[in-house]
């Protein structure tokens, strides 16, 4: 079990060694309500429902809401296998208008489509400590300027005994993530000459989740509550990928950046039930 370790501390400490390249940090704090719900139907194949509202500050303005179905099949003891669909719906404001084709909907929000699969690996190690590791592949209709294929690598190392007051279960999560077949961006020298156009697939995102789970009804297995903070940052990895928050020639003394980073934290607060 030593490996699961080893990767679990490397995986953890990637944010730290790539924090430097992350260009500006707002800090800005996010708060994000969900809401989880899984139903059993044998020893095999289980169902899910996960809904999410996100706000863009603690002021509570509404930023997006997301909803995915999905399905899972237990493989062994070990390994899961998962698949689903999503929907997220983005508030509309004129910057899409420069930015996606699509027009908001009845709702006045902007509307994407995920297709996800996921393979999932729980190891006990010891009495008292879970490792599980998830890829995730999602691809999105229609795609981000960022990305149409996200590809996730996802470490999560929890607490498992329910000895705990009220079943505390405290957890440390970390997720890498990989852009593929973006929008073509212009990738331009010093000078500001041309290079060329190409997507900016590469590495450029992780997220750090630190949080507990508890139950509210001490005896009541079914339900439980997850509070978390989380890190979200983007960062350019040059040497297996192309770039993003990349500056643009000078337009009336003004330098424009393409596909900024988008740096925030996380307040989040989480509800499942297990039928």
């Amino acid at each position: 079990m030593r490996k699961f370790v080893y990767i679990v501390i490397v995986i953890l400490t990637l944010p730290l060694v790539s924090h430097g390249q992350e260009g500006d940090v707002t800090n800005e704090i996010k708060p994000f309500y969900s809401v989880y719900l899984n139903k059993k139907i044998n020893y095999r194949w289980s169902v899910d429902l996960y809904s999410l509202a996100a706000m863009k500050s603690m002021s509570h303005d509404f930023w997006l809401a997301q909803f995915n179905l999905g399905a899972k099949y237990r493989i062994n003891r070990f390994y899961t296998f998962g698949f689903g669909y999503g929907i997220s719906l983005y508030k509309y404001s004129i910057w899409w208008d420069s930015h996606y084709p699509q027009k908001p909907n009845f709702l006045n929000t902007v509307t994407f489509h995920t297709i996800s699969a996921e393979i999932r690996r729980n190891d006990n190690l010891g009495r008292s400590l879970r490792l599980s590791n998830r890829l995730i592949v999602q691809q999105y209709i229609p795609r981000f300027e960022k990305y149409q294929t996200r590809i996730q690598y996802n470490v999560k190392l929890s607490y498992r005994r329910g000895n705990l007051p009220i079943a505390l279960k405290p957890f440390v999560q970390g997720a890498l993530y990989f852009y593929l077949n973006g929008e073509p961006i212009s990738y331009y020298d010093d000078n500001f000459n041309l290079v060329e156009v190409a997507p900016p697939n590469g590495f450029h995102r992780y997220r750090v989740r630190f949080g507990t789970s508890f139950r509210p009804v001490p005896k009541y297995k079914k339900l439980s509550i997850v509070l978390y903070f989380a890190l979200n940052r983007e960062f350019n990895f040059s040497w297996l990928g192309k770039d993003i928050n990349v500056p643009n020639p000078p337009q009336n003394g003004v330098i424009y950046t393409s596909y900024q980073f988008n740096n925030y934290n996380i307040l989040g607060a989480q509800v499942n039930y297990f039928f």
